[in-house]
């Protein structure tokens, strides 16, 4: 590696917890009695080994290449962080930050896709109904327990749609991935395609 590209103090802050973390691991490891923790040290080594390869592999990377692909690289990330959310349904609210970037994305080229075709128009519309309906069913239950307790018994009623909000973002992405990726356009990584999208 070219050592006159290194930032020397990160390289070193990075190695010492490194180390100490490794340390740590392996103090927790020294037990009379075998446990989870016997040897753990060794394979946290390994995953260490693994990433300073494949940090010395992407620092020989021409930035030029990485410009490149960063359409790729960004919209692949938002789409596996779509996807997740559908391969392992989550209800919890909290888990819906996931879907931010590829909602960004989608929010800021809303007017483009929007004019693309009815199939767009369809999967923007059902994503945007389902966030929606969770902020109006709250609404609607935080300002109903004034009045009655009951109101409670419908806690569950704004997470009906929490599963089926990343199926129609996920699927804007990816076409928006597709499409750009196929045209070589590369403005996405503004985060907003500006460009045509068929």
């Amino acid at each position: 590696m070219r050592a006159a590209g290194l930032d020397r103090t990160l390289l070193f802050t990075t190695s010492a917890l490194a180390a100490i973390g490794l340390a740590v691991l392996y103090s927790a490891g020294q037990t009379d009695v075998a446990s989870p923790a016997t040897g753990i040290w060794e394979r946290q080594a390994l995953w260490l080994l693994l990433g300073v390869i494949a940090a010395a592999l992407m620092f020989r990377v021409s930035p030029r290449l990485l410009e490149w692909a960063a359409p790729a690289i960004y919209g692949v990330a938002m789409l596996v962080l779509a996807v997740t959310l559908i391969i392992i349904p989550m209800f919890a609210p909290h888990y819906q930050l996931l879907l931010l970037p590829g909602a960004f994305l989608l929010l800021r080229s809303w007017r483009t896709l929007w004019k693309k075709n009815v199939a767009i128009r369809f999967l923007l519309a059902i994503g945007a109904a389902g966030v929606s309906w969770a902020w109006i069913a709250a609404t609607a239950l935080a300002f109903a327990s004034f009045f009655t307790p009951a109101a409670q018994r419908f806690w569950q009623l704004p997470l009906w749609t929490s599963v089926m909000i990343p199926l129609p973002m996920a699927a804007c992405i990816g076409l928006i991935v597709y499409r750009l990726q196929s045209s070589g356009d590369s403005s996405l990584t503004a985060g907003a395609p500006t460009r045509r999208l068929a």
